[in-house]
């Protein structure tokens, strides 16, 4: 079986909506261990994968732990659980970049994603968001 081929499609960085934080020139700043920030589709469309470029700023052996949720606006969801990503981002050894990309697969009909750097107050950067479609699905 091949695999489809994607397309890239950008996304601004620039949340659409945000609780506790306070958001400036790219860098989000969690006030509270529920701060998040959501970006929204200009219409719902099918998404295979979402790529994310971002740093944190860390303490040395301190982690961070992420969260990415998405939905499609006006649609029951079944459950929260099935439409998220969770991962653990621990700091760099010192002396190594911090910038990191991570592409989270998706499969789905969407236009919003969530993003929820940590469980913790944060300093995150975001650089690029960007949302791998089918070639059908591209503008």
């Amino acid at each position: 079986m091949n695999d489809p081929e994607l397309h890239e499609i950008p996304l601004p960085v620039e949340p659409a909506g945000k609780s506790h934080l306070r958001w400036r020139d790219g860098v989000a700043y969690g006030l509270t261990g529920d701060a998040d920030m959501t970006f929204t589709l200009d219409k719902p469309r099918r998404v295979m994968a979402v790529r994310l470029r971002f740093s944190y700023e860390l303490a040395p052996n301190e982690s961070a732990r992420f969260l990415m949720s998405w939905k499609r606006s006006g649609v029951k969801e079944v459950a929260d659980t099935e439409r998220q990503f969770t991962t653990q981002i621990k700091a760099p050894p010192k002396g190594q970049p911090q910038e990191r990309t991570l592409t989270v697969w998706v499969n789905d009909t969407i236009d919003q994603i969530r993003l929820h750097p940590d469980r913790k107050p944060y300093v995150f950067h975001l650089s690029e968001i960007v949302l791998l479609v089918p070639a059908g699905a591209a503008p």
